[in-house]
């Protein structure tokens, strides 16, 4: 009888699934054929025109990406990329029909390294003598970044508006009595003293090392805040500082903003546009729209963008997202871009924590032996394998916010024998020779294992420094004094010599043509395809995760890279 149950339970279930299955394919056919309209409905019905008088309106409410991929799912930002933005506010300086900008503070999702470039191309935009207001009902150290650019900041007069200003303050979680309690152990191989990716597993508390490295960033990038908007304000830097460590702008309201000079005039938004009589506003989607119609031939003088975005991985499983560095994917790029006549030079956009160290490898290896220019960028974080990567260019530019270096290599494996002893478990082992089982998730390293994976990790790290000391030429030993997993600022690595300058990302692509004595010449950007396939793999993935939480949770672990081969990755993310 229970075993006549015990099928009959399994039959109802497998009819359950299929059901399942079968709505969810409905659903995400449903989805798709919307979104497709939708899209199509976009595009006939694209704004060409553009009316006299208007104001460029910069609005971030999702986040800004740097690379511009052929999606078909995108929605309304899904093709205005970093490097679309810079080039539309360059666009609006010699544009007849734009009389200013319009900064949208409650819409800024954007990182400070993005600020700090928009913020560089608004001060060019303002040489035309053009006007900035910025407009918001909330403003905090990020979004007060890149308003002080404007003219005016304008806040609607409500005590309900919110004003903060403060210095910094980060959490850290450590897991390691989390995972004591629960039978879970990590086996972390550190090459570099500073390099704690992973110390958060294996330790109850921070670190020096770590401490000291994010405290010095942290107050490096404080400082430049305090710098720029005491400069675009006209503020007393010490004066304007001491007021924000005092706690005295925390907290506040548009009514105190406006009695500290923290912003210029209290109106609503309908009163702010009738007073500067702003009558037409174009957003970022529309306006690209009306200049890629205008647009006519371009020059035969290419540079190229190659975009290194996310966590690298030496193939497309190990990582369902779109935001990722994938070596097959960057290296196809770069040779599509060699293999085009017209292209004369490669700008390689860096903003990549770091990953798979056989990927970054594999993928300076393509550098060094390109048969064209790249020039690198390094966008907010170009750290581990990003900096990797970027080493191998001929030359390297970062912004004042970039964070690289951190040149050391981690070996992360996961040991769950503790929990799955609580679990009155009984794993059954058949083996056949020496380390076969080094990679198994279901016990601890022995010291001679852990010796393998120190050994193998350090011949790594030689490597690694080998890259940077071939790439920047600069001696072993002087490699090694800047390295040991340390991270720097732009403008320190700028001094330990990293990087040969500091410029954005549009700067650098004006240097190329500079250097390469290009009197014209167009940019286009490597854009990589999302497949319709692509889409339906991954909605298959989630599906099948659904009903097997537990087995897909174990094959995530036990088959992702980052949890078992060294890697070069850069531990958190560094924002203020």
């Amino acid at each position: 009888m229970f075993t006549f149950f015990k099928y009959l339970w399994k039959a109802l279930l497998f009819v359950l699934k299929e059901i399942v299955r079968f709505f969810i394919f409905i659903v995400l056919l449903l989805a798709l054929v919307f979104i497709i309209l939708n899209n199509t409905k976009e595009v006939q019905g694209k704004k060409t025109t553009l009316d006299k008088h208007s104001y460029l309106e910069l609005s971030f409410e999702s986040e800004l990406r740097e690379s511009s991929e052929i999606n078909p799912f995108s929605f309304k930002m899904g093709n205005i990329n970093f490097y679309r933005v810079l080039s539309l506010i360059e666009n609006t300086k010699s544009d007849s029909k734009i009389d200013g900008i319009i900064i949208d503070l409650d819409k800024m999702n954007i990182s400070r390294n993005h600020m700090e470039e928009i913020s560089k191309a608004l001060e060019d935009f303002k040489k035309s003598g053009k006007s900035v207001y910025a407009f918001g009902s909330s403003i905090d150290n990020s979004n007060y970044f890149i308003g002080s650019m404007a003219d005016k900041i304008i806040m609607p007069p409500s005590h309900s508006t919110n004003l903060g200003l403060s210095g910094y303050y980060r959490e850290f979680p450590y897991f390691k009595r989390l995972g004591d309690k629960l039978g879970i152990k990590y086996n972390v191989v550190h090459i570099g003293e500073y390099k704690t990716y992973g110390e958060n597993y294996t330790r109850d508390t921070m670190s020096d090392e770590f401490r000291s490295d994010v405290s010095r960033i942290y107050d490096k990038l404080f400082g430049e805040f305090i710098s720029q908007v005491s400069k675009n304000r006209n503020f007393d830097g010490n004066l304007f500082q001491a007021s924000v460590l005092d706690g005295g702008l925390v907290s506040k309201d548009s009514f105190d903003g406006l009695k500290n000079n923290l912003v210029d005039e209290l109106l609503y938004r309908d009163e702010f546009l009738e007073k500067y009589g702003i009558n037409n506003t174009v957003d970022l989607e529309d306006y690209s729209k009306y200049i890629s119609s205008l647009q006519s031939t371009k020059s035969k003088n290419k540079i190229a963008i190659v975009y290194a975005e996310g966590p690298i991985y030496f193939n497309g499983i190990s990582s369902p997202k779109e935001g990722a560095v994938r070596k097959d994917e960057i290296i196809r790029q770069l040779e599509e871009a060699e293999n085009n006549n017209d292209v004369k030079a490669v700008v390689l956009r860096v903003n990549s924590p770091g990953g798979s160290a056989l990927a970054s490898e594999l993928i300076n290896h393509k550098i060094r032996t390109y048969k064209k220019p790249i020039y690198v960028s390094l966008g907010g974080v170009a750290a581990s394998g990003g900096y990797y990567i970027a080493s191998a260019g001929q030359k390297i530019f970062a912004d004042n916010s970039t964070i690289t270096g951190s040149i050391g290599v981690v070996s992360l494996i996961p040991s769950f024998e503790g929990l799955i002893d609580k679990a009155y478990i009984n794993l059954e082992k058949v083996e056949k020779g020496k380390h076969s089982g080094l990679y198994s998730i279901s016990k601890e390293l022995t010291d001679e294992e852990a010796g393998l994976l120190r050994d193998n990790s350090l011949k790594i790290y030689d490597e690694f420094k080998t890259r940077v000391s071939e790439g920047r030429k600069l001696p072993l030993n002087k490699v090694e004094e800047i390295a040991q997993g340390k991270i720097w600022l732009g403008e320190e690595a700028l001094s330990i010599s990293l990087v040969d300058g500091i410029a954005s990302l549009k700067e650098v692509i004006n240097i190329v043509a500079t250097e390469l004595k290009l009197e014209s010449f167009s940019v286009i950007e490597m854009k990589k395809e999302i497949q319709l396939k692509d889409f339906f793999e991954k909605g298959y993935v989630i599906f099948n995760s659904f009903f097997n939480f537990e087995k897909s949770l174990y094959n995530f672990l036990d088959k992702n890279e980052i949890f078992k081969r060294p890697v070069t990755l850069f531990p958190y993310t560094i924002c203020i």
